[in-house]
């Protein structure tokens, strides 16, 4: 019983360690870059929206007439900004009034002749006409007003007369098109939204990634570890293969625990620091307690999974109590030390470094900290390995971690068979 609840703690540290690379996976190559490029496009997208707008400024001494043409002339011109590969505008935003009075979107075979159309030219589609939604009857001595896109909805003749004026083009729009069209920081905020879904991983995206991708990884690896240990089994094939079948759904069930606590304590660390930390060092800090705090999950996982296992077996009441309350002391150490680790080397504080190393309650199996040594590693050398600094600091803090694990190794060797045969 006791080896059967070692395997299944090296199964459960497998799903845990699968879930927390699938995080990094995830955050670092999806996410971050996701990110990244988002924040790239917003930044161009409000240049050239700022300069599109001051191209069309009209002046309090334009003529009417060529103020009312040139609203139109604006107004193909901002679709033409839309519909531009560069700005990547949602289909909402091409929007039009048909025959019907209904309002309805062009299609893209007309976007790709506004994004060809060139200013100063005949109106890239036929039989659109461009509507003064506030008219030039009611406002006859302001130019700027009929020069202004914002002012302007496309609709086909029949639309333009029989819906928009109600029969009689010298009527005003009627109020249900005044507040269906939309102004052009409407159109810019629905392109924004629409390149952000584009470009980032939504939450839920995010989640089920990176649930998803630490399910496959330990499933298979879990798999692997029964196969290589089936195979000199004596059985027929035919048993073997249902010992496979019968561990998949409690491996989906475990995994898949895990894996959601791990990626809610990432989560939840990086939004609670990045709102507490300061900006100047809130990135590397955040990296570290968020990483900590994954695998203070996996632990807090493990140690509930033991204790409800055999917390109502005859006398072992107060021994499974026990051994929760050590194993919590140990993932706590763990968290308050390398995440002080990693802070006194990344300020160059040596001393407090070796303080927290002292500090640390031993763990037998070494696991997680080989895990954890590995996944801080990998951070921080990704994180800095421009900068001499952190460089260096990331070699001091691996050797000090690398120390660490070797002492632990070491006690696991004196314990001998003895301790293999523990619960853990």
């Amino acid at each position: 019983m006791n080896h059967y609840r070692y395997r299944r703690n090296r199964d459960m540290y497998t799903a845990g360690s699968s879930a927390v690379a699938a995080t990094y996976v995830i955050d670092e190559y999806f996410v971050k870059p996701g990110d990244e490029q988002f924040a790239a496009y917003e930044e161009d997208l409000e240049k050239s929206y700022e300069a599109a707008l001051q191209n069309q400024a009209a002046g309090e001494d334009v003529r009417m007439e060529y103020a009312r043409s040139q609203g139109v002339e604006n107004a193909w011109e901002m679709n033409s900004f839309w519909a531009s590969e560069e700005t990547n505008a949602p289909d909402e935003v091409f929007q039009y009034v048909s025959d019907s009075g209904e309002v309805v979107y062009f299609t893209d075979e007309e976007q790709a002749l506004m994004r060809d159309w060139e200013s100063g030219g005949p109106a890239p589609i036929d039989g659109i006409e461009g509507h003064h939604l506030q008219t030039i009857k009611e406002n006859p001595n302001n130019p700027e007003l009929a020069a202004d896109s914002d002012n302007i909805m496309f609709a086909i003749s029949e639309g333009h007369r029989t819906h928009l004026h109600s029969g009689d083009t010298q009527n005003p729009t009627d109020p249900e098109y005044m507040n269906a069209a939309l102004t052009n920081d409407q159109k810019y905020a629905m392109t924004l939204e629409h390149n952000e879904d584009i470009l980032t991983l939504s939450i839920f995206e995010e989640a089920g990634a990176t649930i998803a991708s630490s399910v496959l990884v330990s499933m298979t690896i879990s798999q692997i570890i029964r196969m290589n240990r089936l195979k000199n089994d004596p059985r027929p094939w035919s048993m073997k293969k249902r010992e496979l079948t019968s561990g998949i759904l409690p491996d989906l069930g475990r995994v898949g625990m895990i894996s959601a606590s791990v990626w809610m304590a990432h989560e939840a660390v990086s939004s609670i620091s990045g709102i507490f930390l300061a900006e100047t060092s809130s990135a590397f800090l955040i990296d570290i307690l968020a990483i900590n705090a994954s695998f203070f999950a996996v632990s807090l996982i493990l140690a509930a999974k033991d204790y409800w296992t055999i917390r109502h077996q005859s006398g072992l009441s107060e021994e499974a109590i026990n051994q929760f309350k050590a194993k919590m002391m140990i993932a706590t150490a763990e968290l308050i030390s390398f995440t002080a680790l990693g802070v006194a080397f990344e300020f160059g504080l040596g001393m407090l470094g070796d303080l927290a190393v002292d500090a640390l309650i031993p763990d037998p199996t070494g696991v997680i900290i080989a895990a954890r040594m590995i996944w801080s590693g990998v951070k921080i050398y990704n994180k800095h390995q421009a900068n001499k600094v952190n460089i260096e600091a990331y070699y001091a803090c691996n050797m000090k971690r690398f120390s660490y694990l070797r002492s632990q190794a070491d006690l696991s060797l004196e314990a001998g068979d003895e301790t293999a045969g523990r619960v853990f």
